[in-house]
């Protein structure tokens, strides 16, 4: 495990991210990066040993503790298929009476990001880091109760062995291919009218993702997210063996373009319940709301 955060180290970051969401800057801390509702830090600031990644907050300990039990569980089952960085998940009373959930991780060298790498390499179908992706995906995903975000910038190549990092989102299903994880934590960040509807579209597209196609279309995707287009046909050289039917270059590349527009629709409903939250409850909203495949906050 990580050595070397502590406890008022994570409440210093926590206070700045708070100030944050209120201001809507990001000036007290070093970030590295944005999901859907969740925020990577490089720690300490200025010196980056560490990656903290603010996953969600919650009501209570409670609530944190039966949320962060999954992350580890799933840690534990997606080691026996790929390697994860080493990762602490730690629960932080807040100021604000909420309980924020961080993952704690090793920073990884820039230059062992598979991203990274295939910034720098030609494509090829023959390149082992994209290979050992597209092999940890279907390893994965073989029984059908688990699976991966298979996003290329999800990786990193060390010694010549893949290692995965995001870990934030445990895609774990039961036996009828249904989520495993109650949802309600999603539903918060959403409309209260919206909320029902939210949690089972949220548990849906986990689904898909965690499936085989989804997993392998979400790799395919990811290289067009990140400006990466020339690797696609290198890429789907390897996937399409493992799908029936295969994927299409023109059709990975539209719905990678509907995915950034659904994803502009959800931020909008966000947007409306940070309104309602701040101005009529007078209560705060404890989340950045950003376009993840710009990193603007909004």
């Amino acid at each position: 495990m990580p050595e070397g955060v502590l406890d008022p180290d994570l409440l210093e970051v926590e206070n700045a991210l708070l100030d944050g969401f209120v201001t809507r800057r990001v000036d007290g801390v070093d970030v590295l990066g944005f999901g859907e509702t969740g925020v990577a830090l490089s720690w300490p600031r200025g010196e980056g040993r560490f990656v903290l990644k603010r996953v969600v907050s919650v009501p209570d300990e409670a609530e944190a503790q039966e949320y962060a039990g999954y992350l580890r569980d799933y840690v534990d089952a997606v080691s026996a298929f790929v390697q994860v960085t080493p990762t602490e998940v730690r629960t932080l009373p807040n100021r604000d009476g909420r309980v924020a959930i961080y993952l704690v991780q090793p920073r990884l060298p820039a230059e062992s990001l598979v991203e990274t790498i295939m910034e720098v390499d030609e494509p090829t179908p023959d390149h082992p880091a994209v290979r050992a992706v597209v092999d940890a995906a279907l390893r994965a995903s073989e029984t059908g109760r688990l699976g991966i975000d298979a996003q290329f910038q999800n990786f990193a190549w060390v010694d010549d062995e893949l290692v995965l990092f995001d870990v934030g989102t445990p895609f774990v299903f039961e036996a009828d291919g249904s989520y495993a994880l109650d949802t309600r934590i999603v539903g918060r960040v959403m409309p209260a009218f919206m909320r029902r509807p939210a949690r089972r579209k949220y548990a849906e597209i986990v689904c898909d993702i965690g499936s085989r196609r989804g997993s392998l279309e979400q790799a395919a995707m990811s290289l067009v997210r990140v400006g990466q287009e020339r690797w696609l046909p290198a890429v789907l050289e390897i996937v399409n063996p493992h799908l029936d039917p295969p994927l299409d270059h023109d059709a990975v590349v539209q719905r990678a373009e509907h995915l950034h527009a659904q994803s502009a629709g959800l931020k909008r409903l966000m947007k409306l319940e940070r309104w309602w939250s701040t101005r009529i409850r007078r209560r705060p909203y404890d989340m950045f709301i950003t376009d993840s495949f710009s990193g603007e906050l909004q």
